[in-house]
């Protein structure tokens, strides 16, 4: 029998009914047939995680057994039926379910990378990631040995727009055994460059404690990007509840200007998209009050 890192299990086991100990020798239950032979693994894995590990799923045992269930589990059900195949093994360690992901929010922050996998062996005591420019191209980021169980690793270190990386990963078991380095075969491409800055330079309003039928006038410092982030066009779309634009400002402008029609708490949105179709919002609410009464000051009699 062989099992790969991901826990496939291949090859041909002895399997035998009435027995008492794994050499198929002893026992003395006559009513189990006393079959001894040789059954197919078909679709078997073992679980690394448990401990002891177990195996999963059914072989093929002649037309006379038929197939045979490893674990209870492929039925659904263990509690008519407990029963597992296990085994202990001393494998170096592994790791599997390797993942490489973008984790930054571009509205607010520049391009940053997490990778993460699956620790395979008895306790993992140290791990160390490597992240390459391209198909293992150059090297830009180097975590070293770092002597922690956690299975991920980000950085924003050397991670630039318009750029693909890919990374491998090597760790350590409990023992001081390395797994030497498993790579990753996905890849993740950084965006082409900056997205809009409206979410985080904001907008503000003048004046800034509006009336209702009042002017109100928005204005934002927030710029778009295009190729080599040089800075371009962007479109705009403002969304602003129980308001009236005045002409000849719009949702569409850059700074409009609107009147209120109610008083309370408006909620403002203001969307900015570059030629590219990369988009970010910002949010914000403007209280509106009621607006006073003209009045002037008069001589009393």
């Amino acid at each position: 029998m062989k099992v790969d890192a991901n826990g496939n299990a291949t090859g041909w086991a002895r399997a035998c009914a009435g027995a008492a100990n794994a050499d198929c020798s002893g026992g003395t239950n006559s009513k189990a047939g006393g079959w001894d032979g040789w059954i197919k693994f078909f679709n078997i894995t073992l679980n690394f995680i448990s401990s002891p590990a177990e195996f999963h799923g059914y072989a093929w045992g002649s037309d006379v057994v038929g197939w045979v269930s490893f674990n209870c589990a492929e039925g659904g059900n263990c509690n008519n039926s407990n029963y597992k195949v296990t085994t202990t093994y001393n494998l170096k360690p592994s790791a599997i379910n390797l993942d490489i992901r973008q984790t930054a929010d571009y509205c607010v922050a520049g391009p940053s990378i997490t990778t993460s996998w699956t620790f395979v062996g008895d306790n993992q005591s140290a791990y160390q990631v490597q992240i390459f420019e391209g198909n293992f191209a150059t090297l830009v980021k180097d975590s070293g040995k770092v002597s922690l169980t956690s299975n991920s690793f980000s950085t924003i270190e050397n991670i630039k727009y318009n750029k693909t990386y890919s990374w491998q990963v090597q760790v350590w078991d409990s023992s001081g055994r390395s797994s030497g380095w498993i790579k990753d075969t996905k890849t993740v491409t950084t965006p082409a460059h900056l997205y809009p800055s409206i979410k985080a330079v904001g907008f503000s309003w003048i004046p800034v404690e509006p009336a209702r039928d009042e002017d109100v006038s928005f204005s934002n410092n927030s710029k778009c990007y295009g190729a080599g982030n040089v800075e371009t066009d962007c479109s705009w779309s403002w969304t602003i509840s129980n308001a009236s634009y005045v002409a000849p400002s719009s949702p569409t402008v850059k700074e409009p200007v609107v009147k209120f029609n109610s008083v309370g708490d408006k909620p403002v949105i203001v969307r900015a998209t570059d030629p590219d179709g990369n988009w970010c919002e910002a949010s914000k609410s403007v209280k509106i009050s009621v607006k006073l009464p003209k009045w002037k000051e008069i001589t009393p009699f």
